[in-house]
């Protein structure tokens, strides 16, 4: 059996922080509005072989004023292999600056964290 690179635990993390915040996102009719990657910590709790299937929980932790701080585990099976935590910043596409969320955005956010 190989192992996973660290990379990959990046990769999982990115795809799963992406399905969660666009998913939400999308909820909402901000065209402009948009979500950039301004940190990522990984802790790393064992190491992982390939093949294998994992799964990847997330959650959002924390709201800014321009930003999200959301949450990963990365699970195999019932073991927690690895935590993320990640610092994503609003950004509006057109004027390509980090903006305030509208308040929609910013109560479905807070909905979310506190449920």
């Amino acid at each position: 059996m190989g192992h996973v690179n660290n990379v990959a635990f990046a990769a999982y993390i990115e795809a799963a922080r992406t399905m969660l915040i666009q998913g939400l996102l999308n909820k909402f009719n901000h065209q402009s509005l948009d979500f950039i990657l301004a940190r990522v910590v990984i802790d790393y709790k064992r190491e992982l072989h390939y093949p294998g299937t994992i799964d990847v929980g997330a959650r959002l932790i924390k709201l800014g004023s321009k930003s999200l701080t959301s949450g990963y585990g990365v699970f195999l099976g019932d073991a927690c292999v690895a935590t993320a935590e990640s610092v994503n910043v609003f950004y509006d596409m057109t004027d390509r600056k980090s903006v305030v969320p509208p308040d929609d955005v910013k109560e479905a956010v807070s909905a979310l964290i506190l449920s």
